[in-house]
């Protein structure tokens, strides 16, 4: 959607830039997006249940001959998605936080602001002096501790904003 676009855009223009996305979709790097990190994952890899070995499902479907699919280790293959009850991957978070330590705003789009530890991303930023940007249709929990909060359509607001900083 229009969002996914100007998120390129924002990362084009912005000499560093990285997109914490929760959703699963892979819709991000579809649209050109290139420095993303996916804290829930991405539901077209598979993980082995074992060894955590990441595989795509090109790879399953040359090489799989079982019906569940299988690592070269021997274990079941799953999602490569983070379930409820599980925890985000620490590599992930950690680069996550270590970039928000050296950022200088911070862009909170089409989020409901509860799922944990992403929704402490506001709060964090907040603490270290980010400016804190939500951008979201209806208020969330984090509406009241950012410094801008707008409650529009993030397709039309970011292109907006993309479309200002080109002027």
């Amino acid at each position: 959607n229009p969002a996914h676009y100007a998120l390129v855009e924002l990362e084009r223009m912005t000499k560093h830039f990285l997109l914490l996305t929760q959703n699963v979709d892979g819709l991000h790097q579809r649209a050109g997006s290139k420095n993303v990190l996916e804290l829930h994952g991405n539901i077209f890899r598979t993980r082995c249940s074992q060894c955590g070995n990441i595989i795509s499902y090109n790879e399953i479907a040359q090489s799989s001959k079982h019906i569940l699919p299988e690592c070269s280790c021997g274990h079941l293959l799953r999602p490569d998605v983070v379930w409820f009850g599980e925890s985000i991957s620490h590599d992930i978070w950690q680069e996550s936080l270590d970039f928000l330590n050296k950022a200088d705003t911070a862009l909170i789009c089409g989020t409901s602001g509860v799922v944990w530890p992403a929704a402490a991303i506001p709060q964090i930023a907040r603490q270290t002096n980010i400016k804190t940007i939500e951008i979201n249709l209806e208020p969330t929990p984090v509406s009241s501790i950012v410094d801008l909060s707008i409650h529009k359509k993030a397709g039309e607001t970011l292109g907006q904003i993309v479309k200002t900083i080109k002027e």
